[in-house]
């Protein structure tokens, strides 16, 4: 059944009637729609398969003490890394006799096809070309869980943070920062720098995006204001890089609501979509109009490795399975096992190489 279009309020103020008196696109008038953002930030590849399948590979020491007898060490161990296309559709009922008898009448074609009339392209064209973006970036791109009998946009595809928590765990785990705490606007420039001194020293020269909800990287940058530890002619001076890093905070509507950190090395964070594009087909069915599109799409990382994300974040993983409580705290202090009360070394951290020990 053609549910696509809905004049009754049109109808209602200006009449059951066509009335041709100038009124064009250009009088349909809407508020903006969140546009695609997060897939600008990831490197888009078109391939062939279903499934893009790689290895990510973690070196052993070499260096030993010499001894004349041959003692070999050392080794590389390689570990599975795949990111699965996702089966996504667009199906979509017009019925064109809709706008005939109102003020929209002007979207009525002058021929009898009615997958020629100008209400038809404007559907497609103007509708579903942006409303596409707004669900994969709203509730797919990383809230999105895959959901094979779902009927909304999150149940479409696995998102990013689904493949953050999936990868929080295992042989081949992200680093998952912990100690940062709930993200909070009035502390969030210290918490910023916080997670950001605990990404591995060897990467602290490397291009890397640390990303969240867009109300948080303007949290940022009120926080750098506020210090007033720059020299600054007004807001526009102000920048979300963090200091002595080549590091920068981006805030991605697709993130908001949620009050998650994460961090990947530029380049690493993957967007595919088959070789073959979409495109739209449109079918009659009496005087309705079909349209349906299909295509495969998948997010994920290339190296496991140089992705961070906040416990809170892949906090689903971090719970024990038998009692729902979070491993990461002492159960009778409630206190972050992950540094040392001696120290106030995160143990988490391998001291020669300033990775992750339960990678």
């Amino acid at each position: 059944m053609a549910t696509t279009i809905d004049t009754q309020f049109i109808v209602t103020e200006y009449g059951n009637i066509y009335e041709k008196n100038g009124q064009n696109l250009d009088r349909i008038k809407r508020a903006l729609l969140q546009s695609a953002v997060t897939e600008k930030f990831a490197t888009h590849k078109r391939i062939d398969d279903d499934v893009y399948k790689m290895a990510n590979d973690t070196f052993r020491s070499v260096l030993q003490p010499f001894r004349h007898s041959f003692e070999p060490i050392g080794g590389v161990d390689f570990f599975p890394n795949k990111i699965e296309l996702q089966h996504i559709k667009v199906d979509v009922c017009l019925n064109p006799d809709a706008i005939i008898d109102s003020w929209l009448g002007f979207l009525e074609g002058p021929n009898v096809d009615r997958k020629q009339w100008p209400i038809t392209k404007y559907i497609v064209e103007v509708y579903l070309k942006q409303q596409i973006d707004y669900d994969r970036e709203m509730y797919a791109i990383y809230k999105g869980v895959r959901d094979d009998d779902g009927t909304t946009p999150s149940s479409c595809m696995d998102g990013i943070k689904q493949k953050l928590i999936e990868g929080s765990t295992g042989n081949n785990a992200i680093n998952v920062i912990s100690g940062i705490g709930a993200l909070d606007e009035t502390t969030f420039f210290d918490q910023v720098e916080a997670f950001s001194k605990k990404i591995s020293p060897v990467y602290q020269n490397q291009p890397i995006i640390i990303c969240v909800p867009q109300n948080y990287k303007r949290a940022y940058l009120e926080g750098k204001r506020a210090n007033g530890w720059y020299w600054l002619n007004g807001p526009e001076d102000i920048n979300s890089s963090v200091d002595f890093t080549k590091q920068v905070v981006m805030g991605l509507p697709a993130m908001n609501g949620t009050s998650d950190m994460f961090a990947f090395v530029k380049g690493n964070l993957l967007w595919l979509t088959r070789k073959d594009k979409f495109n739209f087909d449109l079918q009659k069915s009496n005087r309705d109009v079909n349209i349906l599109a299909d295509w495969r799409e998948g997010i994920g990382f290339g190296c496991n490795k140089m992705v961070w994300a906040t416990s809170e974040t892949v906090a689903v993983q971090s719970a024990n399975p038998e009692t729902g409580e979070d491993q990461s705290a002492n159960p009778e202090t409630g206190e972050d096992q992950s540094t040392n009360p001696e120290t106030g070394e995160d143990q988490s951290t391998n001291p020669e190489t300033g990775e992750g020990q339960g990678e």
